[in-house]
């Protein structure tokens, strides 16, 4: 795992500029949204500052805010954010204070709400008008309602999440610092190295797409992908199913997934994976398990991440 941290990012041929990535600033941003999403991803620079009067309570979700939100909490945190299976449950104040030690390996990804920090700020309804996905986003909000229907990601420059994919469609709001973002449509998925996470409603890609080693997975050279690096105030539209790996740029980032259960767009991009999800007889044991127990589907779906 060393060896890997060691190694600088790379830019490979294979990834080009993503080609829908303009700017809230001009007029026509939401025509250009809906011609290209969801078939594929999108990013509209500034969204949130030109939209102030919707994201200003967003956009002062920085991480001395989020502190005072999140004081005395116990937030799962990933102790090595190169296995999916070492969360552990942490002081959210303890982990900002640590996550910038460059000797650990920490990384809060998916943050639950809490007081309604993130749902009572994220202008949910108008968000999911300007992209309508109708059902789905009525779907969504009823099996959210316990956690809200945001999750929150705070880390620092030496963490990323490899390259995964899974039943979400998502919208990601970046607030502070700055993301690289890759993304290989599901075509790609052969390319890949794709393998389950057997108790986990997500996909892994089987090698490091920042930094790929074509000597133990040789077939990766085909794979033809897109990069964008996300900047405080911009917004990123991306639909299930396409395999996407986040790298943290600065010091300390920022950001809110508001993510939307596509199962019926899933199938239609990746039915095989898809399949995959819904059948897995560990989800369907944790989601009765869930029910038992009064917990949420973002509980349920950290169910399996969790240590032994």
């Amino acid at each position: 795992r060393d060896e890997r941290l060691r190694r600088p990012a790379t830019s490979p041929s294979s990834l080009q500029p993503l080609p829908d990535d303009f700017s809230a600033d001009q007029d026509d941003w939401q025509m250009r949204l809906r011609q290209a999403f969801p078939a594929r991803p999108v990013v509209v620079r500034r969204l949130m500052l030109r939209e102030g009067h919707r994201f200003s309570g967003v956009m002062a979700l920085n991480k001395e805010r989020l502190n005072r939100a999140y004081n005395g909490t116990q937030v799962g945190v990933f102790t090595d954010f190169l296995l999916d299976k070492s969360v552990v449950d942490m002081d959210f104040n303890a982990y900002t204070e640590q996550m910038t030690n460059h000797s650990r390996m920490l990384y809060a990804r998916a943050i639950a709400d809490v007081d309604n920090t993130m749902t009572g700020s994220v202008p949910y309804d108008w968000i999911a008008s300007v992209i309508d996905l109708g059902f789905t986003r009525v779907f969504t909000k009823a099996i959210g309602q316990r956690d809200g229907c945001c999750v929150l990601f705070v880390g620092s420059n030496h963490t990323f999440s490899n390259a995964h994919c899974d039943i979400g469609t998502s919208v990601f709001l970046q607030v502070q610092g700055r993301k690289r973002w890759v993304f290989y449509s599901p075509q790609e998925t052969l390319w890949l190295y794709p393998g389950g996470q057997p108790k986990n409603a997500a996909f892994n890609v089987g090698l490091d797409v920042f930094r790929p080693d074509l000597a133990k997975a040789p077939l990766f050279e085909h794979a033809r992908g897109y990069e964008l690096i996300l900047e405080p105030g911009d917004v990123l539209f991306f639909p299930s199913m396409w395999w996407h790996g986040v790298e943290n740029l600065d010091q300390v980032t920022v950001g809110i997934d508001v993510p939307f259960w596509d199962v019926a767009g899933s199938w239609q991009r990746n039915s095989v994976l898809t399949a995959a999800t819904v059948l897995n007889p560990h989800l369907i044991w944790n989601m009765i398990r869930g029910m038992v127990q009064g917990l949420s589907i973002r509980e349920v779906f950290f169910m399996g991440y969790h240590a032994d």
